[in-house]
């Protein structure tokens, strides 16, 4: 297979939202070993991330107030399901001869779950909270988007 075609192939696979690994397993699947390596699938999926920032710099120059009004982001955090305390705020006022306070021993946290919040220049868009034993993946963020629009 020639270069070009591999680089269609590749392109292909990551416009679906496979990964490098995932991509060079297809590869090694249907072409054995003529497949290319791993350096050069992952190279070229760089490429790629390069190639897609670049021509959102473009549209960017063309018209900046535009572009991040439209331009949506997302960012991912743990919430835990209960706020420690600091000490600094459980610090009391203790006079003399009295007994110091009784404190709680800290716990670990009995849970936390993912949230993926998605906002805009206006504010935020769309919270999502990832159910417990589910992973984020190309799969999750493409049912997530299509439930964004």
């Amino acid at each position: 297979m020639e270069n070009n075609e591999l680089r269609a192939v590749i392109k292909h696979f990551y416009l679906k939202g496979l990964t490098p690994k995932e991509i060079k397993a297809e590869l090694d699947e249907v072409h054995g070993t003529s497949a290319p390596a791993f350096a050069t699938v992952y190279n070229w999926n760089k490429r790629n991330h390069v190639i897609n920032s670049e021509a959102g710099l473009t549209l960017f120059r063309c018209n900046p107030v535009e572009f991040l009004h439209r331009y949506l982001t997302v960012g991912e955090t743990w919430i835990c399901y209960y706020a420690p305390v600091t000490r600094e705020q459980s610090k009391q006022r203790v006079f003399k001869g009295d007994p110091a306070p009784k404190k709680a021993k800290t716990v670990t946290s009995p849970g936390k779950v993912m949230a993926t919040v998605f906002w805009d220049a206006r504010g935020i868009i769309y919270v999502d909270y990832l159910a417990k034993g589910q992973t984020i993946n190309g799969e999750y963020y493409a049912s997530f988007l299509h439930r964004l629009s």
